[in-house]
């Protein structure tokens, strides 16, 4: 957890609540599940899915804004509901690090790359990779993993456990179930997204404070040349004012 601060993690009346970017991301995305609906009655599915979910295929084709459109459509009402809860319950805590303006960047930056990452192995080994990707389960995984770094010990209960496991455990059970569905194939869900998407949340939460102490350390080193050069040029003033005092 270094280069980060501890924060609790509340819900209900006793606790802080929802945060701002959690909340919106929410909403906007049940509200796109609902205009989707909307749609798929009179256009149908396949329309809907072709222009704004992601598949390489249109990506080669000049479909770029699929990497972001794909994470808010979904297949159906409970796996809206499986993916909303789990930002529900670990985006909090990663928002309350990041600030709500870093939460959407690293929210959407975990959906888009993710989706990325998860698809470069089909095509650098030639893999059919042509199955339409929707759904916001690697952006959500990405703070799972989040919060799992921040607080690997905070602990909750999750169906099918009777006793309360670690967010490091929930990860740790998350991985080893993708891994199983991945070995067996066949099950419809893009887990190589889900990997993606987790991948990139461990670089961002690794690597955030070390770009903030680069860049703090850049500005430092501005700092110090700026005083450097405004002391030289005070120094040059001083001389000359004696030089005309001195006659020279």
């Amino acid at each position: 957890m270094s280069g980060f601060f501890n924060q609790e993690l509340r819900f209900g009346s006793h606790g802080e609540g929802i945060t701002h970017a959690v909340q919106r991301l929410i909403l906007f995305t049940t509200f796109v599940f609902a205009v989707q609906l909307l749609l798929i009655i009179p256009l149908g599915g396949m329309p809907v899915y072709f222009w704004l979910s992601f598949m390489p295929e249109t990506l080669l084709k000049g479909f770029v804004w699929t990497p972001l459109t794909y994470m808010f459509l979904h297949g159906g009402l409970m796996h809206l509901f499986g993916n909303m809860l789990s930002l529900y319950i670990f985006g909090p805590t990663v928002e309350r690090v990041l600030g709500t303006r870093q939460f959407y960047t690293f929210y959407l930056i975990c959906g888009g790359l993710g989706v990325l990452l998860g698809t470069l192995p089909l095509v650098l080994f030639s893999l059919p990779a042509n199955a339409l990707i929707l759904g916001a389960s690697g952006a959500t995984l990405g703070t799972l993993v989040a919060s799992a770094i921040l607080e690997p010990e905070r602990k909750m209960y999750i169906i099918p456990f009777p006793f309360p496991i670690t967010y490091r455990g929930i990860l740790i059970v998350t991985v080893a179930f993708d891994v199983l569905r991945l070995v067996e194939g066949g099950s419809g869900v893009a887990v190589l997204t889900h990997f993606g998407g987790m991948l990139v949340a461990y670089g961002y939460m690794k690597g955030r404070p070390k770009w903030m102490q680069f860049q703090l350390g850049r500005k430092e080193r501005r700092l110090r040349n700026k005083t450097k050069k405004t002391s030289a040029k005070q120094d040059e003033l001083a001389d000359a004012v004696d030089n005309i005092f001195d006659f020279k």
